[in-house]
């Protein structure tokens, strides 16, 4: 694990830093003022997350803010950004705390910051308690992580205990998260919003189809009485030509037609029958007077009957011909008469019949005129087996029961199509938004199951603090379902803690004398370095359990308690420590240190000895960001690890 980059882009008077920094060793010099202690708070900062940065305030600098920026971490050939709501926590195995108090050696000494508590989160305080005092904590706890006997989470009070305050929240977030990622795609979150532009929508429509519908009345009121008013003036025209008289005109026209296309016939035949009449008179007349003169027998008077008879024939084809003749002529005067009577010019019939039959065209324009505005009238009405007189008369009281309606002031025309098509629209949003209501309904009984769920849980209890969210929304939902994770951490990681003290004081219990060994045996990393970096003045590390004294074993045997080493050297014993603790931090993989003048007390000759102990951990795989404000210094690590330094300049 390596940092490959740094990046500040605001942190106090630091502005857009960027740093890519050498896998093995990095050199940053400066002088004082020139940024090396914000850079390495800033990194603390990004490194911790804020809950923890809060808790360690006093201990992360001089400026009192947030720095904006990342760090980008190289585990195992991937790399992660952190400082944007990820912490060096989430790369490896590092507790915050442990990462502050073992990994950065600041301030120009190396004695680990809150010595006893970084000693007692690493290995209990490396070095154990007496049985009497094991029995005692393990109990205490026990009862602090609510575990039983075998280290299980206790079920003891139903819901109202441990077990049962983390399975029902746990339950609860599994649902909640589900809900949430349900109501993402469904956009849940949207549906007030939805709820109230669609009600908008429909009382927006509910007016327009109101008016439209106050103009479809307009027009049906005027179309009906403008039908009524039509109705009464094509009535009006019909009356110049009643149907009787229709009837007699057209009659008349088609008889006279009739008998006019035989006239010339009818004269010529007049004229031959008379002609045949007038000599059959002659004959019968010559042959009476013979017949008296001459009558000898019966027989002389057939020729006397056969004229007559002919006589009489010819008189009566005469008079059929001449009463054909006359019926046209009382036809022809009766034609004229019509068309005087209704203002024509009678002079000539054939004129007549021509007028007369414009007339009745127009009459037959009027009558199929007036039944249309009927069937208007008709339809208007919603009636249909109505005699004309009365139709007329329930149109007239219709449209005076609605003559208001044409003082109303409308601000739209009429359309069918706008009318339907408003009416869809209102049809649609309805069923949509009876659809939203239905899911926001649902939406809020959920919500409310939700709350009434996380009653039941006794956050003041395991969290130190009331529930801060109430599940009233989407975005609260998020803000519970972090809590709800708190929750459930802290339960976990309280009884993980104890479990893991508690398992750690067990195996101190079985075997106290090897608790020890682990960190300062000579198998250890921590006493050959030390021996190194002191130049075989010191030759190993112990540890005194009567009284918890970390001892630095002299050349000569003499046993030095860490107080009473000089400043170099305590400096030279915790940096031994450190190396130890970190590879078994991270379980025997290489990390990173960030050094800021650990061996400002060495002497050139000294710190060109802790050059080579550095160059060691570097070619062990350790990663070295080192801070100082030594020129001299800086350039002989330079050429140490053939790596060229990071010059800071004094901040304005």
């Amino acid at each position: 694990m390596k940092i490959h980059r740094i990046e500040i882009e605001r942190y106090g008077p630091l502005e857009n830093l960027s740093f890519n920094i050498d896998p093995k060793f990095q050199c940053f010099y400066g002088p004082n003022e020139s940024g090396k202690t914000l850079i390495i708070d800033a990194i603390l900062k990004m490194s911790l997350g804020k809950k923890l940065r809060t808790s360690l305030q006093d201990s992360l600098g001089r400026v009192d803010e947030e720095p904006l920026g990342r760090i980008t971490i190289r585990a195992e050939g991937k790399d992660t950004q952190i400082g944007k709501g990820k912490h060096i926590s989430d790369v490896g195995d590092i507790d915050g705390l442990d990462f502050r108090d073992i990994f950065v050696i600041r301030n120009s000494d190396l004695v680990i910051l809150t010595h006893d508590k970084c000693f007692n989160r690493v290995t209990d305080k490396l070095f154990g308690l007496s049985s009497g005092d094991i029995e005692l904590i393990e109990e205490q706890l026990r009862d602090r992580g609510k575990l039983t006997a075998s280290l299980k989470i206790s079920t003891a009070d139903g819901e109202e205990g441990p077990g049962g305050q983390l399975k029902a929240a746990k339950k609860l977030r599994t649902d909640l998260e589900e809900y949430l990622e349900d109501a993402t795609g469904g956009n849940i979150g949207g549906l007030e919003s939805d709820v109230i532009r669609l009600t908008a929508k429909v009382e927006q429509s509910e007016v327009t189809r109101e008016e439209l519908e106050q103009a479809r009345l307009l027009k049906e009121y005027e179309n009906l009485k403008s039908a009524l008013a039509e109705a009464r003036r094509l009535i009006s025209e019909q009356d110049k030509m009643p149907e009787a008289l229709r009837n007699d005109v057209r009659s008349s026209i088609d008889r006279f037609k009739e008998l006019d296309a035989f006239r010339i016939h009818h004269s010529q035949m007049a004229l031959q029958f008379g002609r045949l009449m007038l000599v059959g008179a002659v004959g019968t007349s010559v042959s009476a007077v013979l017949t008296i003169l001459f009558l000898e027998s019966f027989l002389g008077l057939v020729p006397l009957a056969a004229i007559l008879v002919f006589t009489l024939a010819m008189v009566w084809k005469w008079s059929v011909e001449r009463r054909e003749l006359s019926q046209q002529e009382t036809l022809e005067w009766h034609l004229k008469d019509l068309a005087r009577s209704m203002g024509r010019d009678a002079n000539d019939v054939y004129a007549s019949i021509a007028v007369l039959e414009q007339d009745l065209i127009m009459a037959k324009a009027v009558e199929k005129e007036l039944a249309e505005r009927i069937g208007v009238i008709k339809n208007a009405l919603g009636v249909r087996n109505l005699p004309d007189w009365k139709l007329l008369e329930k149109a007239q009281n219709e449209v005076d029961s609605k003559e208001k309606i044409a003082k109303t002031e409308v601000h739209r025309q009429f359309s069918e199509e706008d009318l339907e098509s408003t009416k869809e629209q209102i049809a649609e949003a309805r069923t949509s938004l009876e659809s939203k209501r239905s899911l926001l309904t649902k939406h809020k009984s959920k919500l409310e199951s939700f709350l009434t769920q996380l009653g039941q849980l006794r956050f003041e209890t395991y969290t130190g603090r009331n529930l801060e969210h109430s599940p009233d929304s989407i975005d609260t939902l998020k803000d519970v379902s972090e809590e709800l994770e708190e929750f459930t951490e802290r339960i976990e990681k309280d009884a993980e803690i104890c479990r893991s003290a508690i398992t750690i004081f067990r195996e101190i219990t079985e075997e106290e004398g090897n608790r020890i060994s682990d960190l300062l045996s000579k198998e250890s990393i921590a006493p050959r370095v030390f021996s190194e970096i002191t130049e075989g003045r010191y030759t190993s590390i112990e540890y005194r359990p009567e009284d918890q004294q970390i001892l630095a074993v002299h050349k000569d045997g003499t046993k030095f308690r860490v107080d009473q080493l000089s400043r170099g050297a305590r400096d030279q014993l915790y940096f031994a420590i450190r190396m130890a603790l970190g590879e078994k931090l991270l379980k025997g993989k290489a990390g990173f240190f960030i050094l800021d003048d650990p061996f400002l007390a060495s002497d050139l000759k000294r710190t060109s000895t802790q050059s080579r102990i550095m160059k060691g951990m570097v070619d062990r795989g350790w990663q070295i960001l080192y801070f100082t404000a030594r020129q001299d210094l800086a350039g002989a690590l330079g050429s140490t690890f053939g790596t060229q330094p990071i010059e800071l300049t004094p901040l304005s």
